[in-house]
């Protein structure tokens, strides 16, 4: 989902987005950077769907996703890219995701920080969204027992599958 989400930003907004630490050069100024800092899962297997074809199931969830955004430019336009690309993902794309079944569930402020890179300053704003969505495990087998036999107060029953 964040791989849908990354593309459909790239698409629309002004400046590229980038993995964070990648190995990579960095492009020319202005471009932001992505990471996820946290993923949660509130209610894993609550939806299950069984496949009687091949005796299987998956189950269905809901995720939430944190990703920080870091945007890098000049000291006097940084706010400027930062805001709108915040501004782009939080009010712009709301139709958009729709389409992709997920939504914004929160987002921070934005902060502005500067860090001394190869003795000169890089200057930053950085903000964080979290992002909500549907999301579906892999395939796993299921046994169905086809007799199940039990005692119950010196009566023995059986269940057979027909």
């Amino acid at each position: 989902m964040i791989v849908k989400l990354i593309e459909l930003f790239n698409k629309v907004s002004q400046i590229q987005i980038i993995p964070a630490y990648t190995e990579f050069s960095p492009p020319e100024k202005p471009y932001a950077t992505y990471q996820i800092i946290s993923k949660n899962s509130k209610d894993f297997g609550r939806a299950t769907h069984f496949n009687k074809e091949n005796s299987s199931e998956t189950a269905t969830y809901r995720e939430e996703c944190t990703i920080q955004f870091d945007v890098y430019e000049k000291r006097e336009d940084n706010f400027k890219y930062c805001r709108k690309l915040l501004e782009l993902i939080i009010f712009i794309l709301r139709k958009e995701y729709s389409f992709l079944k997920v939504g914004v569930k929160n987002y921070s402020k934005i902060e502005f920080l500067q860090e001394e890179i190869q003795n000169k300053y890089e200057y930053r704003g950085m903000f964080e969204v979290t992002f909500e969505y549907m999301n579906t495990t892999d395939e796993r087998k299921v046994e169905f027992a086809e007799t199940i036999e039990y005692l119950v107060n010196e009566y023995k029953g059986v269940i057979v599958d027909e």
